[in-house]
């Protein structure tokens, strides 16, 4: 059996954009995967845990299917989805605009509490252009 490494070693880059906070590479796809929570972040004055292996997550994603990923690479002082107008939003928006990215899938963890293995979030449709067709599909 293979070690998640040494797979996700095959789909490394020197192509990687680093931030202080985060890191994104890039893919071909119009997909970009984003997990924002892999390391400790701060929301109201507290700080959360991380979403645990949610880095594993999107660098699986990003071998099979080349999209781009964006995720934490430090503990950080704000919420990257909560707080509004941080550079995570700032540069991920700039980078999803100048790459031509369709589609922006967040990938969080879950308490062992909830009910539910995936959640697909979608803001009443708006996220996804109100295509009800494409939430079927997914």
């Amino acid at each position: 059996m293979r070690r998640i490494s040494d797979y996700t070693k095959e789909c490394d880059t020197k192509d990687n954009i680093e931030f202080p906070e985060f890191t994104i590479i890039p893919g071909t796809s119009n997909v970009m995967f984003s997990a924002p929570h892999t390391y400790q972040h701060k929301r109201n004055l507290k700080f959360k845990p991380k979403d645990m292996g949610t880095l594993t997550i999107i660098r699986i994603l990003k071998c099979l299917t080349n999209a781009h990923i964006i995720y934490t690479n430090k503990k950080i002082d704000y919420d990257p989805n909560y707080d509004k107008d941080n550079i995570y939003q700032h540069y991920l928006s700039k980078y999803i605009k100048e790459n031509k990215i369709e589609y922006l899938i967040d990938i969080h963890g879950s308490k062992k509490t909830k009910n539910f293995e995936i959640e697909i979030v979608t803001n009443n449709l708006k996220n996804i252009n109100y295509d009800h067709e494409l939430l079927d599909n997914i």
